[in-house]
């Protein structure tokens, strides 16, 4: 029972951290981001595509914790939600999945080379990256 309770606490601690360090970095986000979140835009450059990216990710944290207070049961409810979600992020600033990933493909190369030479850019990104991977 102990074990049990430890683990818990343990377990919700380490769930609070992630929170404060995701919102530490919502902050670093809203920083490079030149656009309202649901403002339609026009995905016209690598620096769009990546913003985009970071703000899909932190989007998407967000419908995580928000689907974990739901507390959904069952597979097909989780997978319905998330896939309403994701479609919601993109109808809210005018740019289709498709589109997104299509660009991506198109221009891999300059959005590494932006990358490359935007260093407090790439900074961020790459801890948000390993934030949400962690």
């Amino acid at each position: 029972m102990h074990c049990l309770v430890l683990c818990l606490m343990i377990f919700l601690l380490n769930a609070s951290y992630a929170q404060n360090s995701m919102s530490d970095f919502a902050a670093e986000v809203d920083s490079i981001i030149d656009f309202e979140p649901d403002q339609k835009i026009n995905l016209d450059s690598p620096k769009r595509f990546l913003q985009i990216s970071m703000l899909f990710i932190l989007h998407q944290n967000s419908s995580l914790r928000d689907m974990n207070a739901e507390k959904y049961q069952s597979d097909e409810e989780i997978s319905n939600y998330m896939n309403a979600q994701r479609r919601s992020f993109y109808r809210n600033i005018g740019v289709t999945e498709e589109e997104y990933i299509n660009y991506g493909l198109r221009h891999a190369d300059s959005i590494q080379e932006y990358l490359y030479t935007d260093s407090d850019f790439a900074s961020i990104y790459e801890k948000l990256q390993t934030q949400v991977i962690d």
